[in-house]
């Protein structure tokens, strides 16, 4: 499953993600969101971090046809002992990762200040997860384009998270 362009439009106007603001991506797969928003954002700064070599290579590539000078991809597994989130506005992460991945980035957004973690959940309970995360407060919540237009039982599968 991937997030929509409508999705991602709808996300980045809840958000309020400031036209110099950055944006990382926990889990970039191809580089969709980090391409819509060279596209739609030019000035935003994107960080997409991706375990999967092939897939990086791939939207590398494609980021540097596009000339996107703000759309960045790195190979990384960010359960990795000495890896640090850098700063950012938005954390962005679709069912992105294991728990054992989850609570090591947990850890680290933790020291962090001035964010909003956007999760959508895929599959599993991601959202109940965070919800039980003592310093975590979800701000707002949305139900995806997808959920909506295949008569799925609707219910919120994006939650905006901020620090307590």
């Amino acid at each position: 499953l991937m997030t929509s362009y409508g999705d991602l439009d709808r996300i980045l106007r809840a958000v309020g993600l400031p036209a110099d603001g950055r944006l990382v991506d926990l889990g970039s797969g191809w580089g969709r969101v980090g391409y819509f928003l060279g596209l739609t954002r030019p000035g935003v700064r994107f960080d997409g971090y991706e375990i999967v070599p092939a897939r990086v290579a791939s939207a590398k590539a494609t980021a540097r046809e596009l000339r996107m000078i703000n759309t960045h991809f790195y190979q990384q597994d960010l359960s990795a002992d000495g890896f640090r989130l850098p700063d950012a506005d938005v954390y962005f992460a679709y069912d992105p990762v294991s728990a054992t991945t989850l609570n090591k980035l947990l850890e680290s957004l933790q020291a962090k200040k001035g964010f909003t973690l956007v999760a959508i959940e895929g599959r599993g309970d991601l959202l109940r997860s965070l919800d039980q995360v003592p310093w975590l407060r979800r701000s707002q919540s949305m139900t995806t384009i997808r959920h909506q237009s295949y008569g799925m039982n609707p219910h919120p599968d994006i939650g905006f998270y901020v620090l307590r």
